[in-house]
């Protein structure tokens, strides 16, 4: 496909859905939002709050014997029907030991809600580590269930979790505990509310400490997370094109030349701004065309000649007519 042909599809395209943020607390001003519903009857010694730019459960103990108990927090946002993105940030560490026949648990999960309090999609950091020896980060969406495990007793992730147009759910997860990515059934409903919670179980008497689950940022977006373009390798040998939040199966231009600005003139798609000048581009083609898959990633290995360092690098999701970021080769 060469630039004039993917001009003219740009133009009879769809025009783009914006991902617009609808709602966030990042826990950074040390002070819990007053909107958040709070639940919460101590039984045993808690140390949980807004401080150190997170919310924080941590230094559970039991002096008094076993208990279960669970620090809820729920907040009605503004409502979201069709796709919607959910962000979490967290973190954990397991500073526990349990003797036998004592253990301890901590469980945090981050959940959207809809008005009748049936969870739409949910991430859960369930740290069992001093019972079973594992860490995991589970997202839930329905029925359905997609595991990040065994993780190690202290680690972060960034989770992204996406419900696109048609109510399909899957997510991608990045950190220092790894990178995941994966589909998760599908999840219908309008999102009414969000909610957040740590369950705290400890059998036996005066145990030390559970471990600590910290909640860095908590983010809702109406519709889906735009394409973005990355790569690995250098000109003059093989490099590894990856690109992720496209349309599902849909189809993927990747355009490369001089960095530069043209602004598509007409159609669904007028003002799509790219960041390669059309003027500069060889006569053959200056695109390479691959396809999504399911979930919206797609990767793509080329040899890349040693003329093409410093050119520019685009990737446009078709369907959508969205523009991803523009990379240096």
């Amino acid at each position: 496909m060469n630039l004039r042909s993917l001009l003219a599809i740009l133009l009879l395209a769809s025009p783009a859905a914006a991902q617009t943020q609808v709602w966030q607390d990042d826990f950074n001003d040390g002070v819990v939002d007053p909107a958040w519903v709070v639940t919460f009857s101590p039984l045993q010694f808690w140390n949980v709050g807004e401080f150190g730019g997170y919310f924080n459960f941590d230094g559970l103990t039991a002096p008094f014997g076993a208990f279960n108990e669970t620090y809820e927090l729920q907040q009605d946002i503004t409502d979201v029907s069709g796709a919607f993105t959910f962000e979490a940030a967290i973190e954990w560490e397991d500073n526990s030991f349990a003797p036998t026949p004592g253990f301890s648990v901590l469980d945090t999960k981050m959940e959207l809600l809809d008005a009748s309090g049936n969870v739409l999609v949910r991430i859960y950091l369930n740290d069992t580590s001093t019972v079973t020896g594992q860490t995991e980060v589970i997202v839930e969406a329905g029925a359905a269930t997609s595991t990040m495990g065994a993780l190690p007793d202290a680690g972060d992730l960034v989770i992204t979790v996406v419900r696109d147009s048609a109510d399909n759910v899957s997510y991608t997860a990045t950190g220092s505990a790894g990178t995941f990515s994966g589909s998760v059934g599908t999840s219908a409903g309008t999102v009414d509310d969000v909610k957040f919670y740590t369950t705290g179980v400890s059998l036996g008497v005066g145990l030390p400490p559970l471990g600590e689950a910290r909640v860095d940022v908590l983010t809702v977006f109406a519709g889906t997370p735009g394409p973005s373009l990355s790569s690995t390798g250098t000109p003059g040998g093989s490099m590894t094109f990856d690109m992720a939040g496209y349309t599902p199966g849909g189809q993927i231009a990747i355009g490369y030349g001089p960095a530069g600005v043209y602004i598509v003139p007409g159609g669904p798609c007028a003002l799509l701004s790219l960041d390669l000048v059309p003027a500069n581009f060889p006569p053959v083609s200056a695109l390479i065309t691959t396809a999504a898959d399911g979930s919206g990633n797609a990767q793509l290995t080329q040899n890349v000649p040693a003329a093409g360092a410093g050119l520019s690098v685009q990737a446009v999701d078709v369907s959508t007519c969205t523009a991803s970021n523009t990379i240096v080769l």
